[in-house]
């Protein structure tokens, strides 16, 4: 990548990034279990189920816009988008907040709700780009640490007054706007791939697919909080004070865990465990679902009915939602460096998916008996959790074949005698150490079919039909230079 901000070459000072991130981590997390408490900075005589649909709406237009923007380059530039989107999003909530408590059109609430959402997806998607610019083990630190961040401020958000809560926001967004002047992110012209753009979206899609599925059950909940506002509504998922302060505390707990296992520079520890974050995240969302809202269940705590039991209850919510957030959002910037597709395709496509499913779910509550939702919810985690083990299964890894690895420079010698290509001679060294092909295609950033059809293309080169034969090939052809 030419002009990347990489490294220690931030525009910026790093604390103010990991401030800028953790202020928009904030704001994500206070709307999708807040729902109650921004509802009550909204005056009582605007309808908030318009707000909600206008906000979500512009902000999968926004993700449609980056979308298709991305597709026809692969090049990425923005000028302040970062104050920009700032600037929007304060305008908007600002504007929103004041024409509902003085006598206005509904009509103008909602074009400037239509505005916040545009703004909010803006400032998501200028936080994205700035952490593919970033050093990988820099960009899991930031991340994580921005998470702690996060949690600190939505608990104290948590417990403060409408008024005060509302200066708050309008702070968070302005911090939130903290970002570089410019933001470039394009091909290296010098550098050259062999992957296309749909081999990358492959890729993406393949790597990823387990852990959006994981974040957008885990934001579930917060469909069901804002359905109970729009119904005017009281479910045992309403999140109260208590609940609220466990969610921050599970996230506290989440981001935590991920400052530990990104502290090692190599990130060994984190891509170690990273194939059971998926089924960890899940697994809690059902056991909550057992511990306080299955009212014939084990009910710790007196359920959500009592303050005990909404708290530990609800960091079983926080912690899946920060966890599967960070890493995902995080891993969508772990891509090859010359890749064909823009970052802007897939933020923005994340945000269009995201915000379609948070509309789409919350709507589905409300056509739904009580009853029939929550079987359909727990339903849906539970054929989830399946597909993760399943899932965790396959990417556990094998033994390697031999005892004895080969060395680099007998693979090199290899790729010259074969005439390997670079992505091939990668993919030769992680066979002969008995890499499975789910596992090149997550460390590789590609698809598992593109991984197979590299294969193909090394047995064709070197007359091998199969792994064992290929490692034969190698050691034979070491003996014979010697």
């Amino acid at each position: 990548m030419s002009g990347n901000l990489g490294g220690n070459r931030q525009n910026l000072p790093g604390a103010v990034s990991v401030a800028s991130l953790g202020a928009y981590a904030a704001l994500l997390l206070f709307l999708v279990d807040g729902a109650e408490q921004f509802s009550a900075l909204v005056a009582d005589g605007i309808d908030i189920v318009y707000l909600f649909v206008a906000g979500l709406c512009a902000i999968m237009c926004c993700g449609l816009v980056f979308v298709v923007q991305g597709s026809l380059s692969a090049t990425t530039s923005y000028r302040y988008l970062g104050s920009k989107a700032g600037a929007v999003t304060a305008f908007g909530y600002v504007s929103c907040l004041l024409a509902s408590h003085v006598p206005s059109p509904a009509a103008l609430c909602v074009a400037l709700s239509v505005l916040f959402g545009y703004g909010l997806a803006l400032l998501g998607l200028s936080k994205g780009l700035v952490l593919c610019s970033l050093q990988r083990h820099t960009r899991w630190r930031y991340a994580a640490t921005s998470g702690l961040i996060a949690s600190a401020v939505k608990l104290l958000l948590g417990v403060m007054p409408s008024p005060a809560l509302g200066v708050c926001v309008g702070i968070l967004i302005v911090l939130a706007s903290l970002a570089p002047k410019t933001i470039e992110l394009c091909k290296d012209p010098d550098a050259a791939s062999d992957l296309s753009a749909l081999d990358v979206a492959k890729g993406v899609a393949s790597r990823n697919w387990i852990f959006l599925l994981g974040l957008l059950l885990s934001i579930a909940i917060g469909a069901w909080v804002w359905n109970d506002v729009n119904t005017n509504e009281t479910a045992l998922f309403t999140l109260n004070p208590s609940a609220r302060s466990g969610v921050s505390v599970g996230s506290f707990l989440a981001a935590l865990l991920l400052v530990f296992l990104v502290s090692d520079r190599s990130l060994k520890r984190l891509d170690t465990l990273m194939p059971v974050f998926p089924v960890t995240c899940i697994a809690m969302n059902v056991l909550n679902w057992f511990l306080s809202v299955w009212q014939d269940g084990l009910s710790i705590g007196g359920g959500f009915e009592s303050s005990a039991g909404a708290f530990l209850g609800s960091i079983l919510i926080g912690f899946p939602i920060t966890l599967l957030f960070i890493v995902f959002v995080t891993r969508l910037a772990d891509k090859p460096n010359n890749d064909s597709l823009s970052p802007a395709f897939t933020y923005g496509l994340f945000t269009l998916l995201t915000a379609a499913f948070f509309l789409l779910y919350t709507m589905l509550q409300s056509v739904m008996a009580f009853e029939t939702s929550r079987v359909v919810d727990m339903s849906l985690k539970v054929t989830y959790l399946v597909i993760a083990v399943i899932h965790m299964t396959v990417l556990t890894q094998r033994k390697a074949q031999t005892a004895e690895p080969l060395s680099e420079l007998r693979i090199e010698e290899a790729a010259k005698r074969f005439l390997l290509s670079k992505r091939e001679t990668e993919i030769v060294q992680l066979l002969m150490q008995g890499r499975s092909v789910p596992f090149i295609a997550e460390t590789q950033f590609v698809s598992q079919n593109t991984v197979r059809t590299h294969v193909k293309r090394i047995y064709t080169k070197t007359g091998a039909h199969s792994r064992d034969e290929l490692l034969d090939i190698m050691y034979d052809l070491g003996e014979n230079s010697a």
